[in-house]
C-alpha cells in the first residue's frame, strides 16, 4: 500500500504477521498518521531522501532498520556519497535541511527473514537493491 509522504516513495508492505515501511521519506509526521505499528523500516538504499525519517520513526514504534550491508557505512556516516553537478547540490543542501540521524538499530537486509528475494543492484548506491516476492 503506498503511503502519502515527501522526498520519496514510500510503501507499507505485510509479511505473514509482519508489517513493514518500505523506505521512510523525509517527514516522519506525515508517515507517522498513517501508522499505527510496524516491524521494521526498510531503506532501499543510502539517499538521504529515502531514510532521513527513519531514526524518528524508529523512536516512535521501536523497530529495527534494515539497510543493505554495502551502504550501512554511509548512513553511519562513516562513508559520504559522492556526488557532482544539480545531484550533488540537491544532496548536500538536503542533507542540510533534514539533517538526517542514523538510526540506532540499523540491520543488514540480508538477515531480515521475509518472503521476498533480495536483488544486490549496485549503482545507484553501493548497496542498491531490489526485492521480489
Amino acid at each position: 500500500m503506498k503511503l502519502k509522504s515527501k522526498g520519496c516513495n514510500v510503501y507499507l508492505i505485510k509479511d505473514g504477521d509482519s508489517t513493514y515501511l518500505i523506505d521512510a521519506g523525509t517527514d516522519e509526521g506525515l508517515i507517522s498518521k498513517q501508522l499505527k505499528e510496524i516491524d521494521g523500516i526498510i531503506i532501499t538504499h543510502a539517499h538521504f531522501d529515502h531514510y532521513a525519517a527513519a531514526s524518528a520513526l524508529q523512536r516512535e514504534f521501536g523497530c529495527p532498520v534494515y539497510v543493505h550491508s554495502e551502504d550501512i557505512p554511509f548512513i553511519l556516516g562513516e562513508k559520504r556519497m559522492m556526488y557532482s553537478g544539480f545531484l550533488g547540490l540537491f544532496a548536500r543542501v538536503g542533507e542540510r535541511i533534514f539533517r538526517a540521524e542514523p538510526p540506532e538499530d540499523l540491520k543488514s537486509i540480508e538477515k531480515l527473514n521475509i518472503n521476498a528475494t533480495i536483488i544486490h543492484t549496485p549503482g545507484h548506491t553501493p548497496g542498491s537493491y531490489l526485492h521480489s516476492s
